[in-house]
């Protein structure tokens, strides 16, 4: 256990610096993430930003020694300011150390919480088990404690849901569930890799939502990965642009967004969808985009030919042809509903999921 220096600010929980990260395969060595370095501060929110294959998830798992075998920290320190002003190095901490920190004062919710969750427990016993690891408790409090979670997460009947198994959910409650379990000790950090990406707009929204009406309550700190832009300048305050395992640029949400300095992330704000008009194509990221280390690229940064994503509006002209196409699809009056299984004395009860759904696709 170090002590930090005195350049340690009160306000900063997490510090990590010069953190490289590489995979081992086939006797060789890669490296995935190389000398990154950012802070986290006390009961604020940084979001973390890139395409695909950046580095923002492998940095979130090393932060808690959660990769792979194939995948080590291959220098760099991870410093974490604990309760009392002591600092412990989370990188070369060990496992049992480790453990008491994980869930208790760092917690993670993942992308996706199907594969997240365990089908094989109820969700009432997924954040039970959370809370015993951590709380001398009785099980009887620790149920009282996991009721309320599901109350505070804003899930429907916390009673039925504690004996709900992950598939009965979807996703936006098994998503809460997963917050449920994050925040069930008050951890002072809280980091987010992609928890909306599998969900749609309207409950993403909520889970945005949700996570900062959290925030405010505990005040504990969110590291906030995502690809998406608008979700950053929603959640977040400080920001760090990730591109091919370095960080290319960082600083306040507000200025990177209205003065961005990296080709690459001038690159990543033409990508948005609101800047263009209806029926025009969108741009996108070259799919050979120089190493942020080789400067400015040889040709303009944005390729208007050669696309590395299909995100091209179609040409077929909208205006004057809708109402001379044919339909090929036409729904009418939709109505679909299954059946819950009673007690051995009761009746089978159904439930109503699709009423009078309407619409139709049109030719084109």
């Amino acid at each position: 256990m170090n002590i930090f220096s005195k350049t340690f600010s009160d306000k900063m929980l997490l510090d990590i610096q010069n953190l490289s990260i590489e995979i081992s395969q086939n006797k060789s060595k890669q490296l995935l993430c190389k000398n990154l370095n950012f802070f986290i501060n006390s009961g604020e929110t940084i979001g973390i930003l890139g395409e695909s294959g950046s580095g923002k998830s492998i940095t979130a798992l090393s932060l808690l020694q959660l990769l792979p075998p194939s995948i080590q920290i291959s220098q760099g320190k991870i410093n974490y300011l604990q309760t009392d002003n002591s600092v412990l190095d989370l990188a070369a901490v060990n496992k049992k150390i480790l453990q008491n920190i994980r869930g208790r004062e760092i917690s993670m919710v993942f992308q996706e919480p199907m594969t997240s969750l365990n089908p094989s427990f109820t969700c009432g016993d997924q954040v039970l088990e959370t809370i015993l690891q951590h709380q001398k408790i009785s099980v009887k409090e620790a149920k009282g404690k996991v009721l309320e979670l599901f109350s505070k997460v804003k899930l429907p009947t916390p009673g039925k849901v504690f004996t709900s198994f992950p598939h009965q959910l979807s996703g936006g409650q098994k998503q809460r569930v997963m917050i449920a379990i994050a925040i069930a000790c008050n951890p002072r950090l809280l980091i987010a890799d992609e928890p909306t990406t599998a969900l749609d707009v309207t409950v993403q929204k909520s889970i945005l939502e949700l996570l900062k009406e959290i925030q405010a309550e505990m005040g504990m700190s969110i590291l906030f990965i995502t690809h998406d832009i608008s979700v950053i300048a929603e959640i977040a305050k400080r920001l760090l642009v990730f591109y091919k395992g370095e960080i290319v640029e960082q600083g306040s949400v507000k200025d990177i967004l209205e003065h961005a300095q990296h080709p690459y992330t001038k690159g990543l704000l033409e990508c948005r969808t609101s800047v263009y008009t209806k029926g025009q194509r969108l741009r996108t990221l070259e799919e050979e985009a120089p190493p942020p280390d080789r400067g400015e690229p040889k040709s303009s940064f944005i390729n208007d030919t050669k696309l590395s994503c299909l995100l091209e509006v179609s040409n077929f002209p909208l205006s004057g042809r809708l109402e001379e196409a044919s339909s090929i699809l036409q729904i009418q009056n939709l109505n679909v509903s299954f059946y819950q299984s009673g007690g051995f004395f009761e009746h089978r009860k159904e439930k109503q999921v699709l009423q009078n759904v309407s619409f139709e696709v049109i030719k084109g």
